[in-house]
């Protein structure tokens, strides 16, 4: 009877110390999980960029966003505003997308100023076949493609997304780029969208893309970037705040961004060889308690078994 108190009375020690653990693991190092200090910006807006190839003089390029099942449209969004990324030439548009456009059909409407021609881009490229045709699919919009840049094809009906391209890159214009770039990013947030979450993929997409051809350097980190200036919140009030005119530099936000980053995915979250740098407080929480419970019980079975071979 002892044997047993002792038993259960160690189950329990086990899930309360297993449950202690978890909730005290580092918030800083869960990415999909709200770290300390983080906002919640899952009702706002991402920001998407999309190079409207010949289709700028005299048209205009809108974004729509389609109902759940995919059959009609549902909103349509203008450009917020356009950035230059090459000196002389080639201005990009970028939108401000409702984050309820996630896991939906979105497309790319151009039309003229007249309204009397337009089209719609509703595929993208998804790589080639065995003969090497680029091949086409109905596009649906998924956590972090914001990330990329879109590419509208000269024939106006699919699009294809990458990285910048390299004939933009390393020229005074695209610090300037920079400036809407990181606007579309809430440094507080760990969001995938519009968040520190979605560092890597942008730099990627903006800065260094090291899967590119001659290693993808699109532009020299700090080259110009602390020059300039964005209009930031002090705060952390995204929803009802307002922003500050050239609050911070574009470097510095950067910077800020990917230090959290580089935080919520720092190998210091490992606990017996199990990296929790994308799992949820509640799944750490059950996987410690778990191993805890396994542990101790595996000590009190031992010792028990050990008991009765010495009565015997």
């Amino acid at each position: 009877m002892k044997i047993k108190k002792m038993f259960f009375a160690f189950i329990g020690a086990a899930v309360a110390v297993g449950a202690l653990a978890g909730l005290m693991a580092p918030k800083g190092m869960v990415s999909t999980s709200a770290a300390e200090g983080d906002v919640d910006t899952s009702a706002l807006s991402f920001r998407m960029w999309v190079n409207r190839n010949n289709y700028t003089e005299g048209n205009v390029t809108s974004v729509r966003i389609y109902n759940e099942e995919g059959t009609a449209v549902e909103q349509t969004i203008e450009a917020a505003g356009y950035a230059q990324v090459q000196t002389g030439a080639n201005w990009l548009a970028y939108y401000d997308v409702p984050k309820t456009a996630i896991g939906r059909k979105i497309t790319f409407y151009i039309r003229n100023d007249a309204d009397t021609w337009n089209t719609e881009a509703a595929e993208i490229n998804t790589g080639t076949d065995a003969e090497g045709n680029n091949t086409f699919a109905p596009y649906t919009y998924f956590t972090g493609d914001n990330a990329q840049i879109y590419y509208i094809w000269d024939n106006g009906i699919q699009f294809s997304r990458g990285s910048l391209q390299s004939e933009y890159g390393k020229n005074s214009a695209i610090a300037g780029a920079y400036k809407h770039v990181l606007e579309g990013y809430y440094t507080c947030s760990s969001d995938m969208d519009n968040g520190y979450g979605n560092w890597a993929e942008f730099t990627k997409t903006w800065i260094h893309n090291p899967e590119a051809a001659e290693g993808g350097i699109w532009f020299t980190p700090n080259e110009g970037m602390d020059q300039v200036l964005i209009n930031d919140f002090e705060g952390k009030d995204y929803a009802t705040g307002e922003r500050v005119e050239n609050s911070t530099n574009v470097w510095t936000k950067y910077e800020a961004m990917k230090a959290r980053y580089e935080a919520s995915t720092a190998e210091s979250s490992l606990l017996f060889g199990i990296s929790f740098g994308n799992m949820d407080n509640g799944i750490i929480i059950a996987v410690v308690t778990l191993l805890s419970v396994v542990s101790v019980s595996a000590i009190v079975f031992i010792s028990m078994k050990r008991r009765h071979s010495k009565k015997n």
